[in-house]
């Protein structure tokens, strides 16, 4: 994994082989998968790292990455594998739109949308599938932090001029050309300036940085191509966003000969520092054989890092001896282990990476002499020793700086010496990490062996993560097999930690992963031989303070043998419940013998505070005769045993291993060890497992907002007989009120049967909802079942209806409006109750809900009346007085009508028409008339309505008069209550004609819909 001087090359072309071994996608078998392993840029560690992405290939191209699918391309005929991207972010943002023409051939303007923004100008023409005419598009390798884009002319789909060059005919690079890095971005904008001739290099090629040469490179032209030749300056392909890395050494007929220098810069330095390097050796007869690594080297890790915000470099190193340009020998693997890593030694020299000297520094040391009093302050230019070190002062110096430039960015220069006494404390501390810095070196923390044979690892090796940094130092030690591939166990290490140890993966004698366990609360590390766990497993968990932070660090909490002949668990173990969390840490202790199964004492330990002191709660015995059934008194935990429900069952098995006598249930409900008892009852002695008697028990989601029990009795056969009661502890004091339950058949079918009270599967102390109706004497549901709320005062809150066959024929509930009644041969009959659910002044809904219509206020108890009642025949009708719901009934239209239906369910009399205001809870008559006493339902005499967007904020009226036949006649006002207190103003209105009635005559003022906005 070691980053060559052509490292990028290598992984464009890598990724290239790979696309290119890809068969035309019609011969792809459906659900293909490729894999691509490709350079992703890192945003947080600031640095390329290693990504894999697969694609699948079915009747279009589907993306995926970490299991998820990301991006989806339809396939034509015209489709080809360079069409296939392999950069993430351009899978993720990237794409273009147009139209197809003849033979499914692009066509007419293409243009580009990056995460779903159109690119201005980027694009251009098709002809026949060939580019055609000006283009403006963007280069190979875009992404977000390199959004270059070129300028050019296709010809028949070749290019004619483009980007800062020129191309003949042929399409071939001619001339001067000014060309980008392959990793050019925001941070690495590296530009190449030369000429070329026939798409060759040729002569001298200069490297730019920010605009500003760097280096220079020669190419010669030969026959069948050019090849470089002379001194030469390399840049290291993959970039880090703070500093510079270059290779200087020479070419001999394009082959590396001799020295090559590993060289290093933070971008704001002016000089280059020697960090590494080594020697090439060639066969000058013969330069075709190429040239190989000779001797010792020093090179970099591909994870190195750079981190200047927080002061502290990463700067990992590999010493290594190489012969004929293969590894052998050892690898080591250096890290600076000082506190913030200011000083790194690499053969003996000591050097400074000038973080945040990248600010004028000469201007900050000023500051800092002025401000400070500091007296030894080195300039800039001066930092470097003659004899390669630096000094003791140029550290607190570079600490000077950095503290300056953290409070330039955060407050006004004028606030600085408000914070003296702060800066000062800065310092001292700068200075003992200055002292401390002259005296540590690096420490070794990995590396291994290369085979002689070639470049395979092989034995024990200690490799770093692909993100390892400063804040996740991670490693893996493990073994390399003569084949290079893991095998056995892998460590993974964190060096972060006093206990280091953070997981294991586990690889086959074939270099296949069989398990792995890392970055969860709990991991299992131990060994594999044949994919059989064997020898010692340890079980480690990382807990949560009392904050419910997750800690970083793991501990041992369990663990055992497995035996290395027959893969059982043997000897002590201590083991954790399977649903072990931080709300139920559960544990027990005890012993398997050879066979691997359950033998004597088994102690059941807890730890209620999590701070890992686990005491008993529970255990008992396991019978000697290995067959690993429980025997005599135990005390075992429920199932859902955790913080909120600490619940134990106290009783005795017997030789058998069946629960038999009497078994108490017992709940620690202050959570404290004092457990009491709840319930229980006996199982029949002589078969065991059989329930008989009075028993009380638990809900099966019992928990301390659910203290809610069931107590009856079993008859001989373990079946549920006559009365069960349902009590529940409503304030969790331990005293338990009944609140449902009534009878199951006597015939042991367990059928429930007669009036029932039963509770809403999500009962809870804040939601006390039950349904209380009727079983038939076959067990089912029928007729009106009532949903009650026993949190409220009015506790009907909706109802559910049943026929007699149990079939659910109606549900009101959870809603605004509800409505309460009863069915009969599915058709309502008898009372409905129509109940509401308003909102506070706040505009928030009440929990509660309210008959529609107050008539009687006698003190503080009002007496309601919403709904009315259904006549007992086929037809359905109202019958009686009825106070019914405006059609547009809503919070700010709080409308009634309140009258009486005669027998054919027709209204008759009077029915007064009432409202009330949001925010209240009276209903006021504002309205309303009479109904003849035919059989026509007609309005006859005077009548006042309301306007059909009557609301809170329009309260508008008609007033008038209807005919005997139900018609409109003589004078109708229209009348307006702008202050909502009952005093109307008349705004408009006319006359209807006397004779023939609802025929408007004369002059007339209407409503229009948004008089009253």
């Amino acid at each position: 994994m070691l980053i060559q001087f052509n490292y990028r090359r290598k992984v464009k072309e890598q990724i290239q082989e790979e696309i290119s071994q890809i068969k035309p996608i019609e011969n792809y078998q459906k659900n293909q998968i490729k894999e691509l392993k490709i350079f992703n840029w890192d945003q947080k560690t600031g640095r390329y790292i290693w990504d894999k992405f697969q694609i699948a290939f079915q009747k279009s191209i589907l993306y995926i990455k970490d299991g998820q699918l990301i991006r989806t391309d339809q396939v034509n005929d015209t489709f080809s594998y360079q069409d296939i991207l392999t950069n993430l972010d351009q899978i993720n943002y990237l794409n273009w739109s147009g139209n197809y023409g003849k033979n499914n051939q692009k066509d007419g303007k293409w243009i580009a949308k990056w995460n779903g923004q159109t690119l201005v100008d980027i694009g251009g023409d098709y002809q026949d599938g060939k580019k055609t005419g000006l283009w403006k598009e963007m280069i190979k390798n875009i992404w977000s932090k390199a959004q270059v884009f070129e300028v050019g002319e296709y010809v028949n789909g070749h290019r004619k001029e483009i980007g800062s060059g020129e191309y003949n005919l042929q399409s071939q690079k001619i001339g001067l050309w000014l060309e980008l890095s392959v990793s050019f971005c925001d941070y690495n904008q590296i530009t190449f300036k030369g000429e070329y001739r026939n798409n060759q290099k040729v002569g001298r090629w200069n490297t730019f940085f920010l605009n500003q040469q760097i280096g220079g490179l020669y190419f010669d032209e030969q026959q069948g191509g050019s090849v470089k030749i002379g001194k030469w300056i390399e840049l290291r392909d993959k970039i880090n966003k703070d500093y510079l890395i270059t290779f200087k050494g020479e070419y001999k007929n394009g082959i590396k000969v001799v020295q090559w220098d590993l060289l290093i810069k933070g971008i704001w330095d002016e000089d280059f520092i020697k960090i590494g390097g080594g020697e090439y050796n060639y066969d000058f007869q013969d330069l075709a054989q190429g040239s190989f690594k000779i001797g010792k080297w020093i090179e970099l890790l591909m994870r190195l890092t750079f981190i200047p915000s927080s002061f502290q470099t990463d700067n990992i190193r590999m010493g290594r001896k190489q012969a004929n340009g293969f590894k052998i020998g050892t690898i080591i693997i250096m890290k600076n282990v000082k506190i913030y890593k200011i000083l790194s030694i690499i053969r003996g020299i000591i050097f400074c990476v000038d973080v945040l000297i990248m600010i004028q520094m000469e201007k900050w040391f000023i500051v800092a002499k002025k401000n400070l009093q500091f007296t030894s302050v080195i300039s800039f230019k001066e930092r470097k020793m003659e004899d390669g070190t630096y000094t003791k002062n140029l550290i607190i110096v570079f600490f000077y700086v950095v503290v300056l430039v953290i409070i330039q960015m955060e407050m006004r220069f004028i606030e600085v010496r408000r914070n003296l006494q702060y800066i000062q404390e800065i310092l001292k501390m700068g200075q003992k990490l200055a002292d401390g810095n002259n005296q540590k070196e690096y420490q070794q923390i990995g590396g291994g062996l290369y085979g002689d044979g070639g470049q395979i690892k092989i034995g024990k090796w200690v490799e770093l993560d692909e993100r390892f940094n400063e804040d996740k130092q991670i490693t893996y030690d493990g073994e390399y097999s003569m084949k290079g591939l893991k095998v056995g166990r892998w460590n993974i290490l964190n060096l972060n930690n006093e206990i280091q140890e953070c997981g294991c993966i586990n690889f086959d004698d074939d270099g296949y992963e069989i398990q792995r366990s890392e970055n969860t609360p709990i991991i299992y590390v131990g060994s594999f031989k044949n994919r059989f766990k064997i020898g010692r497993w340890d079980i480690r968990y990382k807990g949560f303070d009392f904050k419910g932070n997750q800690l970083k660090e793991y501990q041992q909490i369990g663990g055992g043998t497995y035996c290395e002949k027959n893969y059982v668990k043997i000897g002590r173990w201590v083991e954790l419940d399977e649903k072990f969390n931080k709300d139920k840490q559960i544990i027990s202790y005890g012993e398997y013998n050879m066979k691997g199964i359950k033998v004597g004492r088994w102690d059941i330990n807890y730890d209620r505070q999590g701070n890992r002191e686990y005491k008993q709660i529970g255990g008992g015995s396991y019978d000697k005769e290995e067959t690993g059934i429980k025997v005599g008194k135990w005390v075992e935990l429920d199932q859902q045993f955790n913080v909120r429900k600490q619940v134990s069952y106290n009783g005795e098995y017997n030789i058998k291993g069946r629960k038999v006598g009497k078994w108490n249930i017992s709940d620690d409900r202050l959570g404290n060890g004092e457990y009491k008892q709840i319930g229980g009852g006996s199982y029949y002695k002589e078969k065991g497992l059989i329930k008989i008697g009075r028993w009380i028990e638990l809900d099966e989601w019992l928990n301390n907002d659910k203290k809610t029990t069931y107590s009856g009795e079993y008859n001989m056969k373990g079946k549920k007989v006559g009365k069960w009661n349902i009590r529940f502890d409503r304030l969790g004091n331990g005293e338990y009120k009944q609140i449902g339950g009534e009878s199951y058949d006597k015939g042991g079918t367990q059928v429930k049967i007669g009036k029932w009270v039963e509770l809403q599967d999500q009962f809870w102390n804040c939601q006390q909802v039950t349904y209380k109706g009727e079983y038939n004497m076959k067990g089912r549901k029928v007729r009106r079942w009532d949903i009650l709320n026993l949190n409220f005062e009015n506790q009907l809150c909706g109802c559910v209806n049943f026929d007699d066959d149990g079939i659910e024929i109606y549900r009101s509930e959870n809603k605004s409006i509800i409505y309460v009644g009863s069915f009969k041969n599915h058709i309502k009959v008898g009372r409905w109750d129509i109940s509401y659910k308003g909102f506070d002044s706040n505009g928030n809904q009440q929990k509660e809900y309210q008959q529609m219509q107050i008539n009687l206020s006698i003190g503080a108890q009002s007496y309601g009346s919403g709904g009315g009642s259904y006549g007992e025949g086929k037809d359905q009708i109202k019958i009686g007085k009825w106070v019914e719901l405006d059609e547009g009934f809503t919070w700010l239209r709080q409308v009634t009508y309140n009258g009486e239906y005669n027998i054919q369910g027709i209204k008759v009399g009077r029915w007064d028409i009432n409202y009330c205001k949001k925010n209240e809870s009276e209903y006021k008559q504002i309205g309303g008339g009479s109904y003849g006493e035919g059989e026509n339902q007609f309005k006859v005499g005077k009548w006042i309505e309301l306007w059909e967007m009557f609301e809170n904020y329009a309260f508008i009226t008609y007033n008038g008069e209807y005919n005997i036949k139900g018609m409109k006649i003589g004078r109708w006002d229209i009348n307006y209550d702008q202050s909502l207190n009952g005093e109307y103003i008349k705004i408009g209105g006319g006359i209807y004609r006397e004779e023939e009635g609802q025929i408007k005559i004369g002059n007339w003022k209407q409503m229009v819909d948004n008089i009253y906005r």
